[in-house]
């Protein structure tokens, strides 16, 4: 991949001046001719709501700043009401500053180059390999959104004077765009590596990590224990031989941020070349003064990057529990919400295939043919969410008679519980559903597994305090325990408004749950096993269900206040 890309040296990092780059050349932001130009925010909201604005970059001028240019994905406009997207902030380096660059030439260098050269990259050769929760690194459809501000003509001192002009351009956008504040990222390159650090320590708990290319440490004394108190992770690289930049500055920020408490690593590169100069006369042409200090090539084409920036993610609140909470549904409305109702297996564990697995073996021990095992899993899948004990009753009743039908049921139940304690054993429960039950301090859980283990279960995970409840199946229970019986004496407990209620699931008990006791459905895809689900969901009302992605999704959809 070839990206264009050049540093400059200021003198607020006591780096004497060495060169300066013809500009006219600049390459040109890549949008369409018929959308309007964005000078306000209704302009901007136009532009958010057209299919086709997506894909592309636009110069967006709002005050205080030159401008930025924006990307959001091909998929935008078009995505589902509650889906929300991952940001990165980008900061150029000295070249590409006002009086220097049009605001254009923020795209000729680092992320910004990236994703308006995406065409060409894609069609010289195939994409990398995506990591987890990307598409791609350097995709035709890169799936993050991103802004690239532009600095004012002020070289000598860089970003840092504009820090709180920085806040308000990011305020701004992301009020307007449907980002997952809790997966938003800064990055920069030369100057933008020192404005990465000045910025970081300037708003410690907006971002949720950060990528420094090329820079050093910011001057202000405590800036690595503001980084460190924010809880942002950093990945800084440097070419191990910049002469523009000396690597010295990275190693210092690095052991600054460690010694502070601060999640830190520095990959140094042992070769790097000097910029290319994009100008009218040589197109590839390399600055010898800066010889080593293009090492944001490597960077913003490795995978890897890109995958640990989605990795790392911020909490809901920094100030402890909340109690107000708003969600914002498939049909786009903000729902208030009192009290959440959240399943077990699919949404707090990921545990549905080895459960099913775990019926399996179940009626496989139990001396069950091939055609016994297939219809036990087949009983099993029809709804995920019913509880064992009504399913191996079904399962020796209808399918595989016995005489005694309740000691096989005691002793189906028996085995598949031991099963069920040695798989919740060698799972970790997903973060996102207990880092909302904390912060949000209203949740219960609703689940068919057995009682007796659920509360074995969070207990040696160490979550059980993070719900007000823990609500399963068991034969002793009223109702034997079913998930209906529960949610209403919740409600009748709490004297909650079921309109003003979630349910987080993912089967078809408990969306029927949620219908019946008039909750709003949450129907969570990512690790469901319900098949037919569309079908059977088909003729409810749509303001009553969402569907849901992802936990990142359903996270993004849920407003603490």
């Amino acid at each position: 991949m070839s990206m264009r890309g050049r540093g400059m040296l200021y003198a607020e990092f006591g780096i004497a001046r060495k060169h300066t780059m013809a500009t006219k050349a600049l390459p040109k932001v890549t949008t369409l001719q018929a959308l309007p130009a964005v000078t306000s925010l209704p302009s901007l909201r136009a532009l958010l709501q057209n299919p086709a604005a997506g894909g592309l970059q636009h110069e967006v001028a709002l005050p205080n700043l030159p401008g930025c240019l924006l990307y959001v994905p091909a998929r935008y406009a078009t995505s589902q009401a509650h889906r929300s997207w991952p940001a990165i902030v980008f900061l150029h380096g000295g070249a590409e500053s006002a009086g220097m660059a049009e605001l254009g030439g923020v795209a000729a260098h680092g992320l910004p180059h990236v994703v308006g050269a995406k065409a060409a990259i894609a069609s010289s050769r195939p994409p990398s390999p995506p990591p987890p929760g990307v598409e791609a690194a350097v995709a035709p459809s890169f799936p993050i959104v991103l802004i690239s501000p532009q600095c004012p003509a002020s070289e000598a001192s860089g970003w840092a004077p504009h820090v709180a002009a920085l806040d308000e351009l990011a305020d701004v956008l992301l009020a307007e765009l449907r980002v997952d504040r809790r997966r938003v990222y800064l990055s920069g390159l030369s100057m933008g590596g020192f404005g990465t650090f000045a910025w970081a320590a300037a708003s410690p708990t907006r971002f949720a990590a950060l990528v420094p290319i090329c820079g050093g440490c910011a001057t202000d004394a405590g800036w690595a224990e503001a980084i460190a108190g924010g809880g942002a992770a950093t990945w800084a690289f440097h070419g191990a031989n910049d002469a523009c930049v000396p690597v010295a500055g990275s190693v210092v920020a690095v052991e600054a941020l460690k010694a502070a408490g601060a999640e830190a690593k520095l990959t140094t590169y042992s070769a790097c070349p000097a910029p290319r100069q994009p100008t009218d006369a040589v197109e590839n042409a390399r600055d010898a003064a800066a010889a080593g200090h293009d090492s944001w090539t490597q960077t913003y084409d490795t995978a890897a990057v890109y995958a640990w920036m989605l990795r790392h993610t911020r909490p809901f609140t920094s100030d402890g529990p909340s109690r107000a909470l708003q969600f914002t549904t498939d049909a786009g409305a903000r729902m208030p919400v009192d009290l959440i109702f959240m399943d077990c297996d699919g949404i707090v564990f990921d545990s549905n295939s080895n459960k099913t697995n775990a019926y399996r073996r179940t009626v496989e021990l139990l001396g069950e043919d091939p055609d016994g095992v297939d219809a036990m899993t087949a009983l099993h899948l029809a709804d995920v969410s019913v509880s064992r004990f009504e399913k191996f009753r079904q399962f020796f009743t209808e399918i595989s008679p016995k005489q005694d039908v309740e000691k096989y049921v005691a002793k189906a139940c028996a085995k598949y519980g031991d099963h069920c304690m040695e798989l919740y054993k060698a799972l970790e429960p997903v973060a996102d559903a207990v880092e909302l039950a904390r912060a949000f301090g209203n949740v219960a859980i609703v689940s068919g597994g057995a009682q007796v283990e659920l509360l074995q279960v969070f207990e040696a995970h160490g979550i059980k305090s993070a719900f007000r409840s823990i609500n399963g199946s068991g034969e002793e229970l009223e109702g034997g325990g079913k998930k209906l019986v529960h949610v209403n004496r919740i409600l009748a407990e709490t004297g909650a408004d079921p309109a003003r209620c979630l349910f987080i699931g993912d089967g078809w008990t408990d969306f029927k749950t949620a219908q019946s006791a008039g909750t709003h459905f949450a129907f969570l895809k990512q690790m469901t096993d319900w098949g037919d689900h569309g079908e059977k969901m088909a003729g409810a009302d749509p303001a009553t269900v969402s569907v849901i992605e992802s936990w990142g999704d359903l996270c993004a959809a849920v407003q603490l206040e």
